[in-house]
């Protein structure tokens, strides 16, 4: 099932319906990137283990939000009240000192009167340990004033607007917004110019994250170049995905048939719906 997933030229029914999520996990716990495969999705907990009275799952300890956070710099003071000499020295232990773990309240309101009291006393405790005497500048937590860097040192040049061109974002959320709404989706590219007018993005795009949606390249205007160029750029571009070979003209088109063709068997394929929805994406002045 991967391997036909990895396929262009496969297609899998609904593929909606599927779980891919398992796919998609398996095939990264072989690879060695998400860990030994009983971490993914496929493995199943008995039902017995992840609900009543025998679940095996920890649950979360409410008490343990209710403690205000201490320090043993608050214990080390005199009967006076003043701090003693030695505070100097002090390195705070990892979580401090925890009072004893209260019971949960009854009702909502000293529930939450509770939560806030001891976040005032961590909040307390915190600043009573950052601002102690004694402690290095760069150790302290403050808002630092930036005093070198861009904006200070130097400026960034603006770009000029003939490179901003094709980068707004209006643009892109048209894009967005066509892939959204089709299920087939018609790259055309230049045969003049087949690497410039090719997107790799939008190919990576849509095969991680529409995986279900066709892409189908057309090699528009091959009129304009020799035989030989289109036919091995169709050879090129045809290990990748479907490829067909167009030009656009009143009079003497070509190419037209298989395309319509092409949309009538992905549209046999898609019983589940009355119409496909096809788009059409690619750089200005392709075609």
């Amino acid at each position: 099932m991967t391997s036909k997933v990895a396929d262009p030229y496969s297609v899998v029914l609904k593929r909606k319906k599927l779980p891919m999520g398992l796919l998609q996990d398996a095939a990264a716990a072989l690879n060695g990137e998400g860990g030994a495969l009983g971490d993914g999705l496929l493995t199943n907990e008995p039902f017995e283990h992840t609900f009543g009275s025998k679940s095996r799952r920890k649950k979360v300890k409410l008490d343990q939000l209710l403690v205000g956070r201490t320090s043993q710099y608050d214990e080390q003071k005199d009967h006076d009240g003043n701090t003693k000499k030695d505070d100097l020295n002090f390195k705070p232990t990892p979580g401090g000192n925890a009072a004893p773990v209260p019971q949960l309240p009854d009702s909502d309101e000293a529930g939450y009167a509770a939560l806030f009291a001891a976040a005032q006393k961590s909040a307390e405790t915190y600043e009573t340990v950052n601002n102690r005497d004694g402690i290095v500048p760069w150790g302290k937590d403050s808002n630092l004033q930036k005093t070198s860097g861009e904006g200070i040192d130097w400026v960034a040049e603006k770009k000029d607007d003939l490179f901003l061109k094709g980068q707004s974002k209006r643009i892109w959320g048209e894009f967005y917004k066509v892939v959204d709404c089709s299920d087939v989706i018609l790259h055309v590219i230049d045969a003049r110019n087949v690497p410039g007018t090719r997107c790799t993005m939008i190919e990576k795009h849509i095969a991680k994250n529409a995986s279900h949606k066709h892409l189908v390249f057309v090699l528009n205007k091959i009129d304009l170049v020799p035989n030989w160029v289109a036919k091995r750029w169709i050879g090129e571009l045809s290990a990748v995905r479907p490829t067909i070979a167009f030009h656009a003209s009143l009079t003497h088109a070509f190419g037209k048939g298989a395309l319509i063709n092409l949309l009538r068997q992905f549209g046999k394929l898609h019983s589940d719906k009355k119409q496909i929805s096809v788009g059409v994406i690619g750089y200005p002045n392709v075609g």
